[in-house]
């Protein structure tokens, strides 16, 4: 295995050891730590965003968090604050995003869809399932009386997924995207069907009403995104970036004083760090002082959770994986006490989203 080259675990070979692993394989992953390539690339891709965008470094850290456990993320926030363009960077430096789309002038003649890695969709309450599932397959419901959906460059069949606005969703798209959310499942033609799906980023202005609670657990991952500082500096730092991404989209080739977010890691560097972190924390906590620290302070963290925030048991195992996978991209193989800050995204809202860090930085210290 080659995890130490970028090309060769973004192909096929890699592609095939990062997704489904043998044993013995993912073994020599963890005995060899060739998992540490990965993380490294990791850590480069987000420093890069972190750069290019103002004031987002915590909201990259989890979106880092989010794809290396497999969990949505739904990002807080006004109009205006740069989700979207923090989720197209961040598939831009996964390389399943071009710096331009293709021109409409070369699309097919019979407008088949290409397959795509990355699909984002802005969702309103008008939005049909055929433009996220797929349309129906006419041929097959007059000939077999099936209703299957051709999902050919869509939601069901992407690997990293956006949608904007997504509490906009009807019911009939919320009842498919639970399953995808919570199992990687897609129904279609009366069969599920597994998908590769490896994360999906949600955004939206404010939570949903409480007949959405189902769904918003979906999402144990809310992390605010606010307008920058109104300082001066602040200001004249966001300005500068505005300039360089726009010269950046219509001059790809040209040098600019923005950091340029190109491709630096690869999906599947997610992928290998998913199944070594689950060699390396799984069954028994290791038996070591700093473990039982975090154990015991991830427990009391969360007993203060369940108690004012309504923290869901399914939300309660999640946040526990988020925890450990935010200590294997600190480059630790033990979790320690400090993990348990990805606790501070499980506000019900976005008031809370705000204060829930400094709340749970103190419940930590007081553990």
């Amino acid at each position: 295995m080659r995890l130490d080259d970028l090309d060769w675990t973004d192909g096929p070979e890699g592609t095939r050891l990062a997704t489904r692993p043998t044993a013995d394989e993912l073994d020599r992953i963890v005995r060899e730590e060739a998992w540490r390539h990965c993380r490294r690339r990791v850590v480069a891709l987000a420093d890069r965003l972190g750069e290019a965008f103002v004031e987002k470094g915590k909201a990259v850290e989890a979106m880092c968090w989010a794809t290396a456990t497999r969990l949505p993320m739904l990002l807080l926030g006004p109009w205006g604050t740069g989700k979207s363009a923090l989720v197209r960077a961040f598939a831009r430096g996964l390389g399943l995003l071009g710096d331009r789309p293709p021109p409409l002038a070369e699309a097919t003649a019979d407008g088949e869809p290409s397959p795509r890695r990355y699909f984002e969709y802005l969702v309103t309450r008008f939005t049909t399932p055929e433009e996220l599932l797929g349309p129906v397959d006419v041929d097959a419901l007059l000939r077999r009386s099936r209703h299957f959906r051709q999902t050919r460059g869509l939601l069901p069949q992407a690997e990293v997924a956006f949608l904007d606005e997504v509490f906009e969703a009807n019911s009939a798209i919320l009842n498919a995207l639970l399953a995808l959310l919570n199992e990687g499942l897609f129904h279609n033609a009366g069969r599920a069907w597994s998908t590769d799906l490896v994360v999906l980023f949600g955004a939206s202005a404010a939570p949903p009403g409480d007949d959405l609670g189902a769904y918003y657990d979906r999402f144990p991952l809310r992390v605010p995104c606010d307008r920058v500082a109104n300082t001066p500096d602040a200001l004249t730092r966001l300005l500068a970036r505005s300039h360089g991404q726009e010269y950046a989209r219509q001059y790809p080739d040209e040098p600019t004083i923005t950091p340029r977010v190109e491709r630096l890691a690869s999906l599947n560097d997610f992928r290998v760090l998913y199944h070594a972190g689950l060699r390396l924390f799984g069954g028994e906590q290791v038996e070591t002082a700093e473990s039982r620290a975090f154990l015991r302070t991830y427990l009391r963290v969360v007993a203060h959770l369940r108690g004012q925030f309504d923290v869901s048991d399914r939300a309660c195992g999640q946040y526990y994986r988020l925890a450990r996978t935010r200590a294997l991209l600190a480059d630790r193989t033990v979790p320690h006490p400090e993990d348990c800050a990805v606790l501070a995204y499980a506000g019900k809202d976005l008031e809370a989203a705000r204060l829930l860090p400094e709340i749970i930085h103190d419940w930590i210290r007081a553990a």
